[in-house]
């Protein structure tokens, strides 16, 4: 009997403990799957405005058509910083139409473990035409604050390594373009990638006609060693030209390292091959330039943003090669 009673209070002691630590786990998983193999996306819901997104001021979606309904997800490891992250929403016309009462603008971060397949959402940024004209009611609607990941898949509010911070409308908006932004502190293990720590670029806008010019000429010459080896078909020689970019994205996307190199040689060549598709050939006088606004990357572009590199087809149809510079000791270095 006594042996019973001993067994029996160990056996409530064993579960108490495991019930202890299964706690002390679902509080702080935040930190281990924050720590782990993290996946970071973007999910994106719009409709009824145009507008773009952007996270750490690099522009990752443009929507032009306001008649379009978005709810997309973009994964953004490649673009988030180790500890603290912002998120920017632009949304209206400039043109004089304002933010229209039946439109919205959602973001939301999820965050994902790669290893268990669990998946949080943390609501971010919530816009729409009844509420971007009182911006103290944004607050309202989400609560700033920390938050941790429990065991059932939520983010829930309380203590927690995510720290969610207030709505901030941005002083540079007009009354017809609404710009909101938020910043995230979510302590992750990703690197702190290259582009945070290069140079600063110029406002290349408030540059005079000829300054602009030179610009444009300047960063030209490193997209036309690639243009004229996607001429020839030569492949092989531009490949070192990417090296940051392939090696970072490795690393973000989780892939075994060499495998983004692989992916882009077979994306190129496929162009090539293919007799359908013909090199769409630039001159700098062709070209505008636009830095994002982390002032950090660089880009040459057509009109809208787009790209300047890539194919075409006989339909007008367009095969981009997006290429994002950024520039250390003077050198211009592919970072995206």
């Amino acid at each position: 009997m006594i042996i019973y009673k001993f067994n029996t209070l160990l056996k409530v002691t064993l579960v108490s403990l495991i019930a202890l630590m299964s706690l002390q786990s679902a509080w702080g998983k935040d930190v281990n799957i924050l720590q782990g193999n993290v996946r970071f996306k973007l999910n994106i819901q719009g409709h009824g405005v145009k507008y773009f997104v952007s996270v750490n001021d690099v522009i990752v979606f443009k929507q032009y058509n306001s008649d379009t309904q978005d709810n997309l997800e973009l994964p953004i490891n490649h673009w988030m910083h180790p500890e603290q992250s912002q998120f920017r929403v632009w949304a209206g016309d400039a043109k004089g139409n304002k933010f229209p009462s039946g439109a919205s603008v959602k973001l939301t971060l999820v965050i994902e473990d790669r290893d268990s397949g669990a998946s949080y959402k943390l609501p971010i940024i919530e816009l729409n035409g009844n509420e971007v004209y009182d911006h103290k009611t944004l607050n309202t609607v989400l609560k700033t604050g920390r938050y941790h990941l429990a065991a059932n898949n939520k983010v829930e509010f309380g203590k927690g390594e995510i720290d969610l911070k207030s709505v901030i409308k941005n002083e540079y908006s007009s009354k017809d373009t609404f710009i909101y932004s938020r910043q995230v502190s979510v302590p992750n293990q990703l690197p702190l990638w290259a582009f945070f720590n290069s140079d600063p670029l110029p406002e290349y806008q408030s540059l005079s006609d000829e300054d602009m010019s030179e610009s444009i000429n300047e960063l030209f010459v490193a997209y036309k060693e690639i243009q004229d080896a996607l001429e020839k078909g030569d492949v092989d020689s531009i490949m070192p030209l990417f090296a940051e970019r392939n090696k970072e994205l490795d690393i973000a996307f989780g892939y075994d390292s060499g495998e983004m190199e692989r992916l882009l040689r077979e994306y190129i060549q496929k162009a090539i091959d293919d007799p359908n598709w013909k090199l769409r050939k630039r001159t700098a006088n062709q070209v505008g330039i636009y830095r994002e606004k982390n002032k950090k990357i660089v880009s040459l572009m057509r009109s809208k943003f787009t790209d300047i590199l890539g194919f075409v087809n006989k339909n007008n149809l367009f095969y981009s090669l997006t290429i994002k510079f950024r520039r250390e000791n003077g050198e211009w270095i592919i970072t995206r």
